[in-house]
């Protein structure tokens, strides 16, 4: 017997949402930091919008880092503030990647 495939995107929805259990969460974790990390040219336009808002919020970190750490002169200051651009470009490249056209 085939199943029915609405029957099977409401289970499939279902296990994404539990968060009960530790192995739940876990898996739940990893997709979610994957898909910070790496980006998905499939992403939804809320996905787009939740990682953007997600690397603003390091590149405001940046800003005020770097503003602290010119006004201290601290070179450790600087060193971290330059690691949290480069996790906040990251981000913003991969809400902005999109699916690549094959030729």
């Amino acid at each position: 017997m085939i199943p029915d495939p609405q029957e099977r995107f409401r289970k499939d929805i279902e296990a994404r949402q539990k968060n009960v259990l530790l192995e739940d969460q876990i898996w739940n974790d990893r997709r979610v930091n994957a898909f910070a990390w790496h980006g998905d040219p499939k992403a939804t336009t809320v996905q787009r919008v939740g990682l953007l808002l997600f690397g603003l919020v390091f590149l405001a970190g940046f800003v005020m880092l770097i503003s602290v750490a010119v006004e201290r002169h601290t070179i450790f200051g600087g060193l971290v503030s330059l690691l949290i651009l480069a996790i906040s470009l990251r981000l913003l490249r991969n809400a902005f990647r999109r699916q690549q056209l094959r030729q």
